[in-house]
């Protein structure tokens, strides 16, 4: 589901602007409407931060001890699972254990 989001500008740094009607008429089919660059800006924006789960971050742990399996945060010091995620989640740099 990653970069599933419309990123307004990336959109808007793709558009072209379109100089009249008949050109309009010559590049969509009939009965499409042309999309402004005013209509895009228009468009509501989604209030979203990127995610960052368990799995992904500095402050998981993950081990085994005997038989039984464990999932640990570091930051909250409790267990936790690889799928959660929290408000303090840091993502994992390259050559972090």
């Amino acid at each position: 589901m990653e970069n599933e989001l419309i990123r307004r500008y990336d959109v808007l740094g793709k558009a072209q602007w379109i100089g009249s009607q008949t050109t309009v008429d010559d590049l969509w089919p009939e009965g499409k409407e042309a999309v402004t660059v005013e209509d895009i800006e228009a468009i509501p924006a989604v209030d979203a931060v990127e995610v960052v789960r368990c799995r992904e971050c500095r402050y998981f742990c993950k081990g085994e001890n005997d038989s039984e399996s464990w999932e640990w945060c570091d930051c909250w010091k409790k267990d936790c699972w690889e799928d959660c995620y929290c408000a303090c989640g840091k993502r994992r740099e390259d050559g972090d254990a």
